[in-house]
Parts: C-alpha cells; structure tokens; sequence
C-alpha cells in the first residue's frame, strides 16, 4: 500500500518526523487539515521502474561548484523526474485519495450514481503538497525539500509530487546531508492536503523555555514567513497569554493566491496593512492556548507554521526547532556600529563584505560575510564555508534562520537596510547574539570567535515591556531638492504630514461626483496638488473641474495629462484649458519617453514617469524584477535631463515593490525632482532619502563621515538590539 490517510501515517519511522507529528495533532483533534500521505516506497519504486539512479548520481557528480552550477544540475533533475511516468498502481492509489479529499463527508455518503454525476460536475481540490523526510530529530531539511502550494487537478498533482520527490536529491540538500554527517539517502513521503487561504500566517516556537512564547506572523500565507520575504512581526507572551514585548515590522511583501489563475503569486502588501500589526489581542490568546494544549507531553522544542482563515487557526507544519543562546557576550562600547537586526543564529565571525550578485573573483570563505536582501535557505548552503550571513528581511524562525542554527553559522537578519550600508569594500564584525554589525578594529580580525557551544540552559528574550514608555526621536527629513508626492484618490483626501504635495487621480473606487474636488483639495492644506485621471474621459471631468477653480480662488492645482503620446495631444488638451492652468504630461511607456521633448516644445511644467508600466513595457517583464535595470535609469536620468535644461519638474512615481534603498538612491542620483508614492509608503520613503542622501553627500565631502545610530537605521521603537535574544 503506497498511499494511507493522514491520520494513519503517526510513525516516524513510516513517514517521517512532519507526517508523523500531523498525524499525532490531528488524530489529538488538533486544527489539522485533512490530508493523505504517500510513503517512501512509492519514490523507491518510482526511481527504480525510470531507472533514474544512476542519472541522479551523474547529475551530482558533475555539477560545478557555486550557485550557477547547482542550477544546472537541479534543471538536469527536474527534467528527469517530470518526462518520468508515475508507475500505475501508485497513481491509483493516489488518484483515490485525492478524490476522497476533495468531497464532503455529505457527498461520501450519496449512492454510486449520484457520486459519479457529483464528481463530473465539481472542480478537484486545492492542495498543499509538502515533503516529510525520514531522519534524525535535530535535522530539518528546512527549506531544502520543495512544498508547493494551491496545486489543483490530477496533472498538476503528479508534476508537484514529482518536484517535491526530486528535490530530496537536489546538491544544496545533498550538501546539507553531508554538513550534518549523515550517511547514506534518507527516505521520504510526500503530504498532501487541503489548502487552507489564510488571511495571516507564521510561526510559533513550541517549548521556548521559562514558559514563554515567541511568534512571528505577517500577511498572506505563512509561506511570507518561512521563505524569509519579510521581516514578520514578532510577540513575546508568557503561558498566560500576556503579551510581554512585540516588534511591529514593515512588512512589504505578501504570499497570495491569485483570484485569476488559482496559483501562489508574490504580491506587495497594500500600504494600509504594511506598518499595520498583524495579530488582534484575540489571535495572540487563541495561538498561546493551542501552544499550551502542544506543550503537553512534549518535551522537544519545535517550530509550528500556522494560519488564520476566517478567525479559525490551523497548523500547516511543524519541525524540530532549536534557539539555544550563548553567554559571555563581549562588549561593544565605542564601537562603530553600521547595522543592527534581528540573531538568527548565535555567534561572531569577522572579514569583508560579499554581495552574492558581485561573485565574480570573490572567494567565499570563512573570512567573508554574505549580505542579502532576502533568507533564503537555498542561498545559505549556496556558501556553506562562509564566515556569516546578513539579511535586510527575514525573522528569527524562517526556514534560513532555522538552518543556520543547525549548520552553526552566525546570522543576523531584519536589518531592513545591510545591503546599502554594507558595501564590497568593507571590513566588519558580525556579533549576531547582539545583534549589531560594527566596524572592524585591528584587534577584532585577530581572534575571530568561531560558534560557540550552548549553555545548557535556554536564555529567554528580554523583550521591553508593553506598558514600558519609549521616547520617539525626532524623524529625520531629507535634505536635497528631491521633493516627496503622494499619489490620493479626490474622495476622503487628508493631509498627510510632512510632504511637498499630491496627485490626485480622478476614475478611482473612490471617486466623488464633479465638483466635489475643490472641498477636498483645500483639505490637502494648500500643497500643490496635480490632478490627473485613470483615462481620457475622467480628464475630460477633471478639465471641466478645473475650470470652477480660478472662480472660487483656488490655486495651486494643476492638471496631468494621461498617457500622453506626443505634442499634439498637449495641443490638443492646451485648448480646452483655462490658460492660467498649468500642465504636465503623464509619461508610462518607452515610446512616450522618446516623445518627451517634443511633449518639452509645448509649456509643460512637470513630467511624470510612471515607474511599473516604463520597466514592464522597456524590459518585456509580465510581473516587473524589482530592481531597477539600468536601461530604464538610463531612460530616468535622459527624462530627467531634458526637464532641468527647459525648467521643467522631473517627477517619478514609485510604486511599492521598487521601494528600495538601491532603488531610491538611484533615482535620486538622476536628478530627478519629485518622488511620487502611495500613502502608506511616505514614511518609508523618508527613511531611505535620509540615508540615501546623506551617503550622497558624504561622497561629496559636504558631510562629515559619523557612524549611523540606531535612530537613522530606519527601524521602529521596538529597534530590534533592544530585544535580542540575549
């Protein structure tokens, strides 16, 4: 028998440690989903009957060393195993399964007929195809054996059950074997179960010690979390359910499934959720109560993903866990500290920066420290012999955090800006239980501490109290001439503090009847407001409104040309326009970028380079990289250019997923005059200016090179030094 229910698979040595543990919670009355499990004899009879043995060995033993190599030989294996056949008495058994996750119990119960006629006309199940791997307690494979979620239908399932089953074979998960001296191939069964949409998602550590909880949650589906995307939201709470420190992140990217074609798409998180705490007082109780009934006869610490879906919480996954904290920490007065974040992984190492998209002629060893933007398990084995790891995103009980505390590698993440701060060039030390990146001193590079062994007591976060008062330092405001805009619906418009002035787009959601935008306009505080619209007949609104205006005494409005293609289309709006008002040209496509100085010829007095349609339409990208390619900075700096040399405002407007400090720094060096964002966005934004600018003007020599505080990093109250594991 190749494939059983869920709640059969509780043994380890049958179905490894996760199926083993689903199946115990489940059959407990735990909020499992339901589910079936294929065992490993179902992936030794599938590689035998294929013959894939010997090509599995060949593709190892020929893969190059390096993340170019191992690419390679995971696309060799991945062709493998998708053109091989499923032998037809394990696809049996698994198409069986499957229909009998996907009717109700209702349904189960009708005649042969009626469930035939049933089946015909109901849609398979969404699933969640997960790896169980068949090892020692202690060794999680975390991020290293492939899930896939929201498969559906009988041909994706065997694709997906196939690339989970490969991945067992993959070099960065043979690697991790070795690292962990474990000899010979583990077997594997594959879970499959219902997918649950979850509106918010984590993890939680499970026997943490002196009774407290640690849980990390964002938005989406837990997968945000355990992929290392974001810098979760953190809470600390005692047995009780008090709630004794958290650490609120910005959290701008989030894990869906598309309502268009049903898969898992990465999306940004919309700006009123992206400083917003995740979990209500009433979720944080409800996950320490399930905490508290998992504590139960369990001695081992462990990890729990769960989800929350229509206020019902679930448990997805679980895997050995361990956060063991080192004593004797050193001291770190007078130091240069550069970066601060989040320990992953206890421990010192000290050399330069390495930046995995610069590898070329670098040496990756125990004398370099990587920095990323993202946690990713796959990059940490990528440079297994590497000194360190530091990460702008990602939390404490990611599948990378968990990794490296396994393979004894110190790592720091959720310092929201390492890679601009660190840079190639630059000589540092890494003390990851303190959190904090400092400057290297001569005497700090001659005794570099390697891991150190663990205390045998657990040291628990000293988080600041709840009811604690913390004093708020002054924000920062950018220095340069770059202004900052923020882009509002006319409906409910409010001022928001602190920037030089809004556009204002017409053919929203929220749009208001005509007339109605003088009202609002004057809520916006007097700033210069640029009204535009979604389309050609919503301007055709906003020209008629903007007549109304000069009657009633308002000024500073001025009207934003859509899509503008050319010339004759400012000729054209020109005339229906009160002559006092002033026009700009929206710009959104390569074509329109070429057609900026004519568009110059006429009295147009801004520009407006609308960043996502200009990178989609330039670089061919469906779903645009998120950073900017030089060709379209090229294209910014040229725009930008021509504006300065007719008086004219360059503008650009930056949607969510390019707000980053490379990204901004960039645009801000092309001499661009306004910066345009969502609301949720300004706050953000006016952090990486600072930093942005005053990395400019150090360059300069018009600022005085200081080391950058706590406060200038960007990182809220809750900074994250001020709650390490310590």
């Amino acid at each position: 028998m190749y494939v059983v229910d869920l709640e059969e698979a509780d043994s380890r040595e049958g179905f490894g440690f996760k199926a083993a543990e689903l199946a115990g919670l489940q059959k407990s009355g735990f909020p499992v989903p339901k589910g079936f499990v294929i065992a490993p004899q179902a992936l030794q009879l599938f590689i035998s009957r294929n013959g894939l043995e010997e090509k599995i060995r060949s593709a190892l033993e020929t893969a190059e060393r390096g993340p170019a190599g191992t690419m390679d030989a995971e696309k060799e294996m991945r062709e493998l195993f998708t053109s091989a056949l499923i032998p037809t008495e394990i696809r049996k058994e698994i198409v069986s399964a499957y229909e009998k996750l996907s009717l109700s119990e209702d349904v189960k119960r009708a005649d042969m007929a009626a469930l035939e006629l049933i089946k015909m006309g109901r849609s398979q199940e969404r699933v969640a195809v997960r790896p169980s791997v068949m090892t020692d307690h202690g060794k999680s494979f975390a991020g290293l054996t492939k899930a896939f979620l929201n498969v559906s239908g009988e041909d994706e399932l065997w694709k997906f059950i196939k690339l989970c089953w490969v991945s067992l074979f993959y070099p960065l998960t043979s690697l991790y074997k070795e690292r962990m001296g474990m000899e010979g191939q583990p077997a594997m069964s594959v879970i499959v179960q219902r997918m649950v949409d979850s509106e918010k998602g984590g993890a939680m550590f499970i026997n943490f010690g002196n009774d407290k909880l640690l849980v990390e949650a964002s938005w989406g589906l837990g997968e945000t979390v355990s992929s290392g995307l974001v810098t979760p939201d953190e809470y600390l709470l005692d047995k009780k359910g008090a709630l004794l420190g958290k650490n609120i992140s910005k959290k701008l990217w989030m894990h869906v499934r598309s309502p268009m074609s049903g898969k898992t798409e990465k999306e940004h998180t919309p700006g009123s959720k992206m400083d917003a705490q995740v979990l209500t007082e009433v979720e944080l109780k409800k996950l320490c109560e399930l905490s508290d009934k998992l504590q139960t006869g369990v001695s081992e610490q462990r990890i729990v993903d769960w989800c929350i879906a229509r206020n019902r919480v679930f448990i997805l996954d679980t895997k050995p866990g361990s956060y063991e904290i080192i004593g004797g920490h050193e001291e770190l007065d007078g130091t240069d500290v550069l970066v601060t974040g989040r320990c992953a992984s206890p421990g010192t190492a000290a050399g330069g920066i390495v930046l995995p998209d610069n590898e070329v002629n670098v040496q990756f060893n125990a004398e370099n420290i990587v920095v990323s933007e993202n946690s990713s398990s796959d990059m940490l084995l990528s440079f297994p012999d590497i000194g360190g790891f530091v990460t702008n995103e990602g939390g404490r009980l990611c599948n990378f955090a968990i990794l490296a505390r396994e393979l004894k590698i110190p790592a720091l993440t959720a310092t929201q800006n390492a890679t601009s701060i660190l840079k190639d060039s630059n000589k540092v030390k890494l003390f990851a239980e303190q959190g904090k990146v400092v400057k290297v001193q001569e005497e700090m590079v001659r005794d570099v501490q390697e891991y150190p062994e663990a205390s045998p007591e657990v040291e628990t976060p000293q988080f600041p109290s709840e009811t604690a008062e913390h004093e708020t330092a002054p924000v920062e405001k950018p220095v340069s001439a770059t202004k900052i805009f923020v882009k509002v619906g006319p409906a409910g418009s409010e001022r928001i503090e602190g920037v030089d002035g809004f556009i204002m787009i017409k053919g929203t959601e929220t749009d208001i009847l005509p007339g109605s935008e003088i009202d609002n306009i004057r809520a916006l505080g007097g700033l210069p407001v640029w009204l535009g619209s979604s389309g050609e007949h919503d301007f055709s609104e906003a020209v008629n409104a903007a007549k109304g205006f000069e009657e009633s005494g308002l000024t500073g409005v001025s009207l934003l040309i859509p899509a503008t293609r050319g010339r004759r289309d400012v000729e054209r709006w020109r005339h229906q326009t009160p002559s006092s008002m002033k026009l700009g040209a929206s710009i959104k496509t390569p074509a329109m970028a070429l057609s900026v100085p004519s568009i110059l010829e006429e009295e147009i007095r801004f520009i407006n380079l609308e960043l996502r349609s200009l990178v989609q339409l330039s670089m061919g990208l469906e779903r645009p990289d998120a950073e900017l390619h030089s060709a379209v900075l090229d294209m910014i700096s040229t725009v930008a250019e021509l504006c300065r040399e007719k008086g004219t405002r360059c503008c650009v407007s930056v949607p969510a997923e390019y707000l980053t400090e490379e990204n901004i720094e960039s645009v801000i060096r092309r001499g661009v005059d306004v910066i345009c964002v969502e609301p949720g966005m300004v706050e953000n934004l006016k952090d990486i200016m600072v930093r942005a600018e005053k990395k400019i003007l150090l360059e300069s020599g018009a600022l005085k090179n200081e080391p950058e505080t706590a406060q200038d990093s960007g990182q809220d109250e809750f900074s994250p030094s001020s709650f390490s594991l310590l």
